[in-house]
């Protein structure tokens, strides 16, 4: 969209500048090659720095600049939405039981000096719930089940879970002692296949909930805080 609002801007005065104008074709080559990524659509000062060497193409700045402005609303509205999108997102999280405060309350930690702090925490956790569930499966696997090991491994999932808010894989741990404690085999193994499937749902949802707040930052956007109660 941004490089085809320039090529509009040069289309409204083709018809003043003669065919192959010297600063046309300046124009033309600064329009067709394409900004750094790295670069924000509307920090474009060396592009209207150009503009005003070019005598005969003063008469486009303020086109240019008209441009650059819609394009900028452009953006804030789709950062506007992404946000918004990013709220209602994370209720639904909440509200069907997926997460529980814990998570909002592992965000208030996250700051400026290190904005990665949740990622970097749901990752450990991911490292140690996938470990652990294949320490339980394995554990179950044999032909005489240790139990105590076995409840040991629950009790670690049951704590990594709850630090990260995964409210429905704690609350299949919480399940699964029981059936620990009364040493049945076949309720271990159903309780395991249920919170695997929870495990990977949570995973599935705050993976994609990472990416929607890239995509915001990277948009130039900021990541909206929740708040503790909605």
């Amino acid at each position: 969209m941004f490089h085809q609002l320039f090529h509009d801007v040069l289309e409204t005065v083709r018809c003043s500048l003669a065919d192959g104008d010297a600063d046309a074709l300046v124009l033309k080559k600064h329009i067709q090659n394409p900004i750094p990524k790295s670069q924000k659509p509307w920090d474009s000062a060396l592009l209207i720095q150009s503009i005003n060497s070019h005598s005969s193409l003063l008469k486009l700045k303020s086109g240019l600049v008209f441009c650059l402005c819609r394009e900028e609303q452009t953006v804030s509205m789709e950062v506007g939405q992404m946000q918004r999108r990013l709220i209602e997102y994370t209720k639904s999280l909440f509200m069907e039981g997926i997460l529980d405060d814990q998570f909002l309350q592992l965000q208030q930690l996250q700051d400026e000096s290190n904005p990665d702090f949740v990622v970097e925490v749901v990752s450990l956790f991911f490292q140690d719930a996938e470990k652990l569930l294949n320490d339980i499966t394995r554990a179950l696997d044999q032909q005489s089940v240790d139990f105590t090991k076995v409840d040991a491994h629950v009790h670690q999932l049951k704590g990594s879970s709850a630090s990260v808010g995964a409210q429905r894989v704690k609350n299949g741990c919480i399940a699964f002692r029981n059936f620990c404690e009364e040493q049945n085999v076949d309720g271990s193994l159903r309780c395991l296949q249920q919170i695997k499937q929870e495990y990977y749902h949570v995973k599935n949802k705050l993976e994609a909930l990472f990416r929607l707040e890239q995509q915001i930052v990277a948009a130039g956007g900021s990541v909206p805080m929740m708040e503790l109660s909605f």
